[in-house]
């Protein structure tokens, strides 16, 4: 799990860079690889690595299992704090922000239902 989220967060990073690297204006969006499915692919790797974390530590120590707490309080950040944040200053300047909003998830990578 821990290794599966670095690799998702090193590849979405990746892509982006790629991205970056590449794009002819920078209102563009970044809606292939990863990012097609997910607008924040990299926030899910992390995610998934500090979840992995605990269940080694719980697997190894299952009496400090209240040490969860710290893993649900970093995912809450992410979810109300980094995510909103990072997806307000995003509206301001990307062109079709909103069309990508309702067409792809926040953070699993799976298909949006049509409606």
């Amino acid at each position: 799990m821990i290794l599966g989220g670095a690799l998702l967060e090193m590849v979405a990073d990746y892509q982006m860079q790629q991205f970056r690297q590449h794009r002819q204006d920078r209102s563009e969006l970044m809606r292939s690889g990863f990012w097609r499915h997910s607008r924040h692919p990299n926030f899910l790797g992390e995610i998934i690595v500090w979840w992995g974390v605990y269940l080694v530590m719980l697997s190894a120590h299952p009496e400090l299992w209240y040490l969860g707490i710290g893993t649900l309080v970093n995912t809450a950040l992410f979810l109300f704090i980094s995510i909103p944040m990072a997806e307000s200053h995003l509206a301001t300047y990307k062109a079709g922000y909103e069309t990508y909003l309702r067409e792809t998830r926040q953070l699993l990578p799976l298909p949006k239902r049509k409606r």
